[in-house]
């Protein structure tokens, strides 16, 4: 009979040991900040201890990206996140693929999706997706989403707070008729509703759908169409709003645009508040109050999160927000009228 080898030492190996989480022990063997000095010589002696050889002495690991192709062409949002994932993936010594596709049904066909690799589902939650990735048995994270079934972990911005404190923002400035501009076709879009409406109800305003709601009503490019939508809505004698509190960034400043090519004051008229903090909006005219997300923070917990998940598959299931922050620029002011 052949002997049986050992097994080769793993992170969770050294985690355990070091009475320490895996991500820890990721960070040391791979040189990163963030591990005190005491930690870090432990981490390491008892590497040594347990023969771990590292990465130089296996196989690279792997990280397969899936996403869609409208993040890439017009979504500064989704391009800091997947360039901050790369980073994080070559700082751990992983090999980041990515596949992008133009829609979740072309996701859906079969041999579509990468198969036996950690997977990181980028501006995806779809039920049916997450359906398929479940079936494939491997490691998977949802990155900017959610699976209200909690069979995936999950990783967002706090959109439900970050709504809240930008709606507050307006109220406190006096306005009491604010519409929100959106299209609420993902939980992501779902949650800065529900935070909106929390806040208008805290602040003892009711909250009515068809006079609170501005439907962009396009599951596609959503910041693309809102200049025209918004230009359309106020051109068709719809009571004019104090403020509007926007879904994100750039939807934000298709509102500008098209309240300023009426004549409309911002923020004299009118106030306008985003979500994300891009640096399109610092830019522009004038300044976008905004509400702030930490993207680079996103990409890099998403990593942490799969090399957990992958070292120790029972890691239980998270759902993580990451906090945002209130940027008040020169695009709200109080109510004049």
């Amino acid at each position: 009979m052949q002997p049986t080898l050992p097994a080769e030492p793993t992170l969770k190996d050294i985690a355990d040991r070091a009475e320490v989480s895996v991500g820890a022990v990721s960070k040391v063997m791979n040189n990163r900040e963030g591990v005190g000095a005491a930690t870090r010589d432990k981490v390491l002696r008892i590497a040594e201890e347990l023969g771990y050889r590292g990465r130089s002495g296996r196989q690279q690991g792997r990280i397969s990206v899936i996403t869609l192709e409208r993040y890439l062409s017009n979504d500064a949002f989704y391009g800091d996140v997947l360039t901050s994932i790369g980073t994080a993936g070559a700082a751990c010594g992983m090999e980041v693929s990515m596949a992008v596709f133009r829609s979740i049904e072309e996701m859906l066909q079969p041999g579509q999706l990468p198969q036996g690799q950690p997977l990181l589902l980028v501006g995806v939650d779809d039920p049916t997706l997450v359906d398929a990735v479940v079936a494939l048995g491997v490691p998977a994270v949802i990155v900017n989403g959610m699976d209200p079934s909690m069979r995936l972990s999950s990783l967002a911005p706090d959109y439900l707070y970050g709504a809240a404190i930008a709606t507050r923002h307006l109220l406190d400035l006096g306005h009491r008729d604010i519409v929100h501009v959106t299209h609420p076709w993902r939980e992501s879009l779902r949650r800065r509703l529900a935070g909106f409406r929390a806040a208008l109800e805290a602040g003892g305003l009711g909250f009515d759908p068809a006079r609170h709601i501005l439907d962009l009503n396009s599951p596609g490019n959503i910041s693309l169409s809102a200049r025209d939508v918004v230009g359309e809505w106020l051109d068709a004698g719809h009571a004019r709003p104090s403020a509007f509190f926007c879904v994100n960034d750039l939807v934000a400043l298709g509102v500008i645009q098209a309240l300023q090519a009426r004549g409309i004051a911002v923020p004299a008229d009118v106030s306008v508040v985003g979500f994300d903090g891009l640096t399109l909006g610092s830019l522009s005219a004038p300044p976008l109050t905004t509400i702030r997300s930490d993207r680079q923070a996103l990409g890099r917990l998403a990593v942490d999160m799969l090399t957990n998940l992958s070292a120790d598959p029972t890691t239980p299931l998270q759902r993580i927000s990451v906090g945002v922050e209130l940027l008040v620029r020169r695009s709200t002011a109080a109510r004049t009228a």
